[in-house]
């Protein structure tokens, strides 16, 4: 696939970008040739995590919501092994406009929608996903996603509750 310039510009300077979560994951294969050689993040052995969840879950033809998607390695993963439909949903912007620049690069609008957003855990939301990732992103709770006064045990108690919230709109939880 001949790539645009502007894109490849596009998705190199948002990389760039320094934030708490910046080189913190490592990017999918499928995007990785048209930006990887400006991109060295430390990754936390994605290749494995989506090798064992590939092996225990079948993506084929379900619906993924992947919350806290960073660069979107999970979200283009899910894809890759036979989902229909992903929502990724990041709260940094420059990486949800990265995700977003690569479905567009990618040309899988269709299969790949963004939401730049941080995900409402508590939200009563009724949209069902066959499976919802959310990986390495409840251990924010008091930090990014809730108040930053909540003691362990409010946190203990909020992470439940989000759960259970979650459980309702799914059939498969992975964190």
């Amino acid at each position: 696939m001949k790539q645009s310039t502007s894109s490849t510009e596009t998705l190199s300077t948002l990389l760039s970008k320094y934030s708490k979560h910046s080189d913190y994951q490592l990017l999918h294969p499928s995007i990785c040739d048209v930006v990887c050689h400006n991109y060295q993040p430390t990754g936390k052995k994605e290749a494995e995590r989506q090798s064992y969840m590939e092996s225990n879950l079948g993506f084929s033809k379900k619906t993924v919501l992947d919350i806290g998607a960073n660069t979107g390695y999970f979200s283009f993963g899910a894809l890759q092994a036979g989902a229909s439909v992903v929502t990724a949903v990041e709260g940094n912007s420059e990486h949800a406009r990265f995700i977003d620049e690569a479905v567009r690069l990618l040309n899988i609008e269709k299969q790949l929608t963004v939401k730049n957003d941080y995900y409402d855990f508590a939200s009563t939301d009724t949209n069902r996903f066959d499976i919802i990732l959310c990986l390495n992103v409840l251990h924010h709770l008091g930090d990014d996603f809730g108040d930053a006064r909540i003691d362990l045990e409010g946190a203990k108690a909020e992470i439940t509750k989000s759960f259970r919230n979650m459980a309702s709109n799914t059939n498969w939880m992975w964190f």
